[in-house]
C-alpha cells in the first residue's frame, strides 16, 4: 500500500508543475555603482520566466536562483516584481482569455519578473565560473527538435577577470532589451534580434547553445537534438545567428518546414580586454505554424525597411554595418513599407520601434536625451523642419513612410578605454529596428540590426614648423603652419613645444603648450639664444583622452652667428643652418645684414645661397679709425611669410692702419696776436665714416718739438680752417 501511495504522489506532483508550461527564461545581474549609496559594489540579480498562457498560472511569490561554485553562497532569493502580458494587442485576445479558452492559434505568452535585494559576492570565481541557475521539475513544454525534455534549468555564469575580487562588483552582465518572439509563421523570412546590450560596453559574442535538463547543477545534462536538428541548426528554415550583432534569421518554407514547437537557446558572452567575464543564456520555445493572417494578396508578409543604409566596398547600398570616428554624425534615410491590404480593403499599419541603449527615451528635451552614453540617437521626419519622431513610428495613413536616423557621436561613445587595463579604442553599437504589422491573430515581424563601430578619431598630422627667430634679448619666436587636418571631430587639445640644447635623440623636453588650434606662434623667453643655439620641434596633441600625438614637426636649430675680424677691412661670418637640408619652403638665399654704430642703422650688405656653406667674408668695411660692428643673418619662409633671425655678433674694432693726415696749406699770422690755419681733408674721402676730429699741435722751440695740443676741430670732417687765439707769432 505504501508503494502505491508513493507512486501516486510523484505523478501528481509532476503533472501539476508540467501544466504550467514554462516556455523559457533568462538570468542577468546588475552591478550597483556609487549612486546606490550603501549598496554600491553589490549585485542585483533578475530572473525572467516566460509562461505559455494555456498552462497553469504562476503565482507572485519569491523564486530562488541557485548558486554553484561559490564557497559560501548557495542561493539568492528573487522577489516577485511584476508580470506582463506579451500577447499581441488588437486581436481580441489576452493571456487571461487564452488561459480560459485554451486557444492555441495566438501568441499568448506572459512574462514574470523576479528581482533580488542587493547582495555581496565575495571572492574570485573559479575557472569554470560561478553558475547561477533556476530549475523546476516537470515544467518544460514538449518540443519537436530535442529528446529527453522534462525538467527546466535556466543558467548564467560569472567568470574571473584577472583574479579580481567580485567584491566590490565591477561588471554588469549583458541583458536582453527585446522580448522574445515565440510564434513564427511558415512562408516568409523572419528577422529578429534578442537585442543584448552591455552597460559597460564590453564586447559581446552570440552563439547557439544546448537547453539543459536536470535538477541541481551537478545533474544538468544537455538535451539531445533529434535529426536533422543540431545545436548549430536548431529549427526549420536554415536559421542563422550573427555572432557579432545577434541578428537572427529564419526562413521556414511553405510545404517544406514542419509545424511544431522548437526550443532555442541563445548564449551571449561578454569580453573585456579579450577575457570572458560573463555568459547569459536566453531559452525560448518557438512555434512554427501556418495559422497566420491572410490578406487580399495571400499570406501576410512582414513590413519592409529599405534601403540598407550603408554602401559596401563597391558602393552598393546593401550593408547594415559601418565604422565612424568619434565626432562623426551618422545620418541616413529609411523607407518603412507596409503594402499588405487586409481582407476588408484597408491597409495594414506597420510600426517601427527602435531598440538600443543609445536611442533617446526623453523626447521632452531638444535634442532628445536620456540614453546610456549621450548624445543620443533618434529619428526625425525627412521634411523640413525635420521634426523629431517619437516611437513607435506608424505608417498610417500612407503605406510608405520615410524617416531619418540621426546620431551625433562623440568621444563618449568609444567605450572600453575607461577600464585602463587595455586599449580598446573602438566600440560597436547595435541599433535594433523592429517592424511589426497589425495583422491578426499573429502580427508579422521584421527586424534589422544597424551596427555602427565608433572609433578613436585619427591622429592629427604634424604641425609644419617654419621659423625660429632669435630676439635681441635671446628669446626665440617660433612660427608654424597648422596641420592640414580639419578638426572635424573636435579632438584637438594642444600644440606641445619641445626644446633641446644638443639636438640628440632623447634630449628634448617639453617647454610649454599652446591650447588653440589657430594659434601658430610661440615665444620662448626662458633661454638666451644669443649665446647658444637651441633645437625645437612641435607636435600636435589630440584624441579623446588627450593621449594621441602626431609625428614630430621638422626640427629647427636657431642660427648662432660668429663674427671674426680678419684684419684690414675684412670680417668673416660663420653660422649654422636652420635646417639641413633647407626646408623646401625656405627662401633660397640668406640675407646678410650689418649694423655700424657710427651710422646707427642696419644695412643689407649681401646675400648667400642656402645651398652654400654657412660662411661669408665682409670686405666692404673701408678705412676706419674705430667702430662697433654687429652682424645677423635673415632667412624667410616663402610659404608662411615668417622670418628666422640669427643671433647677432658684435665686434668693437680699432684699425691698426692710421688714417691719412690732412694737408696743411697755409698759416697766417694775425695782428695783434693769433694764427689762422687752412688745410685740405685727408684722402680717401670715406675716412669720414670713421672721423673723430682734427687735432692741432704747436711747438715754440723748432721743428723738433716738443709739440703740445693747442686746439681741435671735433666731428666736422668738412672743416678746412681754424683760428687759434692766444698765440703771438710776432715774438
Amino acid at each position: 500500500m505504501k508503494r502505491i501511495l508513493l507512486i501516486v504522489l510523484i505523478l501528481s506532483s509532476c503533472l501539476k508543475v508540467d501544466a504550467s508550461h514554462i516556455k523559457g527564461g533568462e538570468i542577468t545581474w546588475q552591478c550597483l555603482g556609487a549612486s546606490a549609496g550603501v549598496n554600491a559594489g553589490k549585485y542585483i540579480f533578475q530572473l525572467k520566466l516566460y509562461r505559455d498562457c494555456n498552462g497553469v498560472q504562476l503565482f507572485p511569490g519569491p523564486e530562488p536562483i541557485n548558486v554553484f561554485g561559490h564557497p559560501t553562497i548557495t542561493q539568492i532569493t528573487c522577489n516577485f516584481v511584476q508580470n506582463n502580458d506579451l500577447t499581441p494587442s488588437g486581436c481580441g485576445m489576452t493571456c487571461a482569455l487564452a488561459n480560459l479558452t485554451l486557444v492555441t492559434e495566438y501568441e499568448a505568452v506572459e512574462e514574470f519578473i523576479y528581482r533580488s535585494n542587493p547582495v555581496t559576492l565575495n571572492g574570485v570565481p573559479p575557472p569554470g565560473g560561478w553558475i547561477f541557475y533556476w530549475d523546476n521539475i516537470c515544467c518544460r513544454n514538449p518540443t519537436d527538435n530535442v529528446t529527453g525534455e522534462f525538467n527546466m534549468l535556466i543558467r548564467s555564469k560569472m567568470f574571473s577577470y584577472n583574479g579580481q575580487n567580485a567584491n566590490p562588483c565591477f561588471d554588469s552582465s549583458p541583458f536582453f532589451a527585446e522580448r522574445p518572439t515565440s510564434f513564427l509563421c511558415i512562408g516568409y523570412e523572419f528577422n529578429y534580434n534578442n537585442a543584448a546590450f552591455d552597460t559597460d560596453l564590453d564586447s559581446l559574442h552570440y552563439g547557439w547553445d544546448f537547453a539543459l535538463d536536470g535538477i541541481g547543477w551537478a545533474n544538468a545534462v544537455p538535451l539531445t537534438f533529434d535529426p536533422p536538428y543540431s545545436v548549430s541548426d536548431p529549427v526549420p528554415g536554415n536559421a542563422t545567428l550573427n555572432a557579432f550583432d545577434g541578428q537572427l534569421t529564419i526562413h521556414p518554407l511553405t510545404g517544406i518546414s514542419p509545424q511544431g514547437n522548437f526550443v532555442l537557446v541563445v548564449r551571449v558572452e561578454s569580453y573585456r580586454c579579450n577575457i570572458k567575464i560573463a555568459e547569459v543564456y536566453r531559452e525560448i520555445q518557438v512555434s512554427l505554424s501556418t495559422a497566420c493572417a491572410f490578406t487580399m494578396f495571400g499570406a501576410n508578409k512582414p513590413p519592409e525597411l529599405t534601403p540598407a543604409p550603408f554602401p559596401d566596398s563597391l558602393g552598393v547600398y546593401n550593408s547594415y554595418a559601418t565604422s565612424v570616428f568619434a565626432g562623426d554624425t551618422v545620418s541616413f534615410v529609411l523607407s518603412v513599407q507596409e503594402l499588405d491590404i487586409n481582407l476588408n480593403g484597408t491597409f495594414q499599419i506597420a510600426s517601427l520601434d527602435p531598440i538600443s541603449s543609445e536611442f533617446a527615451t526623453n523626447y521632452a528635451t531638444s535634442p532628445p536625451s536620456n540614453c546610456d552614453r549621450p548624445p543620443c540617437a533618434y529619428f526625425t521626419d525627412v521634411n523640413s523642419p525635420y521634426p523629431v519622431l517619437i516611437p513607435p513610428i506608424l505608417t498610417t495613413p500612407l503605406p510608405i513612410r520615410q524617416v531619418r536616423f540621426f546620431w551625433p557621436t562623440d568621444c563618449n561613445h568609444r567605450g572600453g578605454a575607461s577600464f585602463g587595463q587595455c586599449a580598446t579604442l573602438s566600440n560597436t553599437y547595435n541599433f535594433i529596428l523592429r517592424l511589426k504589422d497589425d495583422a491578426c491573430p499573429i502580427p508579422a515581424y521584421n527586424t534589422r540590426t544597424v551596427s555602427i563601430k565608433v572609433m578613436e578619431p585619427p591622429k592629427f598630422n604634424a604641425p609644419r614648423l617654419k621659423c625660429a627667430s632669435v630676439g635681441n634679448s635671446g628669446d626665440v619666436t617660433l612660427n608654424w603652419a597648422a596641420p592640414t587636418d580639419v578638426d572635424t571631430f573636435g579632438s584637438f587639445w594642444s600644440y606641445e613645444i619641445y626644446r633641446s640644447s644638443t639636438g640628440l635623440p632623447g634630449s628634448f623636453s617639453i617647454v610649454d603648450s599652446v591650447m588653440a588650434l589657430n594659434i601658430t606662434t610661440y615665444n620662448d623667453n626662458s633661454i638666451n639664444a644669443q649665446i647658444a643655439s637651441y633645437y625645437y620641434y612641435v607636435v600636435t596633441k589630440c584624441g579623446c583622452d588627450k593621449n594621441q600625438y602626431s609625428d614630430n614637426s621638422d626640427t629647427l636649430q636657431t642660427m648662432l652667428l660668429t663674427a671674426t675680424y680678419l684684419g684690414g677691412s675684412n670680417v668673416q661670418l660663420d653660422w649654422n643652418a636652420l635646417h639641413t637640408p633647407p626646408l623646401s619652403t625656405s627662401h633660397n638665399k640668406y640675407i646678410i645684414s650689418r649694423y655700424r654704430k657710427s651710422t646707427g642703422t642696419w644695412t643689407n650688405i649681401d646675400s648667400l645661397s642656402t645651398l652654400a656653406l654657412e660662411t661669408y667674408v665682409d670686405n666692404s668695411l673701408g678705412v676706419f679709425c674705430s667702430d662697433s660692428l654687429s652682424y645677423r643673418i635673415t632667412l624667410t619662409d616663402d610659404s608662411l611669410g615668417c622670418t628666422s633671425l640669427s643671433a647677432f655678433d658684435t665686434l668693437d674694432l680699432q684699425t691698426i692702419i692710421p688714417p691719412a693726415p690732412p694737408s696743411l696749406k697755409c698759416v697766417s699770422v694775425l695782428n695783434p696776436s693769433g694764427i689762422q690755419l687752412s688745410w685740405l681733408p685727408p684722402a680717401p674721402s670715406d675716412t669720414s665714416l670713421d672721423f673723430g676730429g682734427y687735432y692741432i699741435y704747436a711747438s715754440g722751440t723748432g721743428p723738433a718739438g716738443p709739440y703740445n695740443l693747442v686746439d681741435s676741430v671735433i666731428n666736422n670732417y668738412s672743416a678746412t680752417t681754424k683760428i687759434i687765439a692766444g698765440i703771438n707769432a710776432y715774438t
